[in-house]
């Protein structure tokens, strides 16, 4: 592999946990209200979690060290589960 860039992967990094703290902020949300949570808010955080899921893996994939790779690996899988759960409490709903 090639010469990691200067650049810190701060901004990937907050884009990445940015789908699960939208998810838990939902869950908490539509918990302490005691309601089902609406669908236009459930399509919009399934977009958006696809975006930054997409956004941050690309931004860790540019870096082109293993590490990086692997890491942006990881949180490609686990946001796109996020954003697929999310997308399917809106289509169900």
């Amino acid at each position: 592999m090639s010469e990691p860039t200067g650049k810190s992967p701060a901004l990937a990094l907050v884009l990445a946990f940015v789908p699960g703290a939208i998810l838990l902020t939902l869950l908490g949300v539509s918990a302490a209200v005691g309601k089902d949570l609406t669908i236009p808010l459930l399509w919009t955080a399934s977009i958006v979690s696809v975006g930054c899921c997409f956004t941050a893996s690309f931004l860790l994939f540019r870096r082109k060290t293993g590490w990086a790779i692997a890491v942006g690996v990881l949180f490609l899988l686990l946001n796109g589960a996020i954003s697929f759960f999310l997308g399917c409490v809106a289509a169900s709903n």
